[in-house]
């Protein structure tokens, strides 16, 4: 189970974005602001960037793209608690601290059952946009994310077996959500 949170934790800030912004006459960017849906395929047990996870965000504005783990800078790193939105028409930096806190928080509570070896969580946290480039330049927002997570361990030994360090024989994992987001 503590393997798919940290998938989960890891993929967790796929989750953001804007689509085209309108001009308004003269040249100027129309502001545009309202509420986004987001949904994020994690890409199994990690969200590098030779293993980016995939967002697709509908609503007010829309757009689709890659997310990987990222440091404050937007920069690649395993470890990040941000994750970079690599979308089609810019890049917006989250932070998911509070996320990965409220994944973390819920891991006691996960439904487990010891004689099938199967195990399910849900955790809901919120994902707080940091910045962004290009059509994201400005960008401000946040969403409340739900991350849904399911495995099945295998047996070892006749025990349930559902430490990191072995393999589970299946994993599921999905995280959507809602959010108000605000390009100048």
């Amino acid at each position: 189970m503590k393997r798919a949170i940290i998938a989960c934790a890891g993929v967790a800030a796929l989750f953001v974005a804007l689509g085209p912004v309108t001009v308004a006459s003269g040249g100027q960017r129309a502001k545009v602001s309202g509420r986004e849906k987001a949904f994020v395929t994690p890409s199994g047990t990690t969200t590098s960037v030779s293993h980016p996870g995939k967002i697709v965000l509908t609503g007010t504005i829309a757009d689709y793209g890659k997310v990987f783990a990222a440091n404050a800078k937007g920069k690649p790193t395993p470890k990040g608690v941000y994750r970079n939105l690599e979308l089609t028409k810019g890049t917006i930096l989250v932070d998911i601290a509070a996320f990965n806190k409220a994944i973390t928080a819920a891991f006691p509570h996960a439904t487990v059952n010891k004689a099938s070896c199967s195990i399910s969580l849900t955790a809901t946290g919120r994902i707080t946009i940091v910045s962004g480039t290009k059509a994201y330049a400005g960008i401000t927002g946040f969403f409340t994310m739900t991350a849904t997570l399911a495995e099945i361990a295998p047996f070892k030994k006749g025990v349930c077996t559902t430490n990191t360090t072995t393999p589970a024989l299946a994993t599921y994992s999905a995280i959507s959500g809602t959010g108000r987001v605000t390009v100048p």
